[in-house]
């Protein structure tokens, strides 16, 4: 891969370079990674995962070159969501019901076991249900057998049920 050398900015990079001296607010994490991210060949092999807007012919440096496409995919759909802020943690303490689940701040039930990877993998999923690209996504990475079957299970558990019968005098 080329050297490094940084992408085209409408901004001045004396300006860029000033601006990295400063405290970076709490939201720069998920600027970092908002919006999409592609997908595209990689130069000598494997696939690069790209920021939205970022191109390798003006040089922007891919955030995971990876030898398998599913693979990228996988990384370019959590790229949005590692981001964020996380809509659920875990308390600390058990009470009667099990380690509270917290969303936005307030008790939306309750975990029998004090999981923070569960949780984190909540988070991952909730992230990845907010923006339909990255949802797509990561259909594209299970491929066409696994679409396949998502398709019939989605079909069977959205099918109205039929009318019930009514029992006979």
């Amino acid at each position: 891969m080329p050297p490094h050398s940084p992408p085209p900015n409408a901004f001045a990079a004396e300006f860029l370079e000033r601006m990295t001296e400063l405290d970076e607010p709490p939201t720069a994490g998920e600027a970092e990674t908002a919006g999409t991210a592609q997908v595209v060949p990689a130069p000598g092999g494997g696939f690069a995962v790209l920021r939205e807007g970022e191109s390798l012919d003006e040089g922007a440096r891919p955030v995971a070159i990876l030898r398998e496409r599913a693979t990228a995919l996988l990384v370019a759909a959590a790229l949005p969501a590692g981001g964020r802020e996380p809509t659920y943690q875990l308390g600390k303490e058990a009470d009667e019901h099990g380690f509270p689940l917290y969303a936005h701040g307030r008790i939306d039930g309750h975990l029998a076991w004090f999981d923070e990877g569960r949780v984190a993998a909540l988070n991952l999923l909730d992230g990845l249900n907010r923006l339909p690209a990255s949802l797509a996504q990561l259909l594209e990475a299970g491929g066409g057998l696994a679409l396949e079957r998502v398709g019939r299970l989605l079909e069977r558990r959205t099918r109205p049920s039929p009318p019930a019968e009514k029992g006979l005098p």
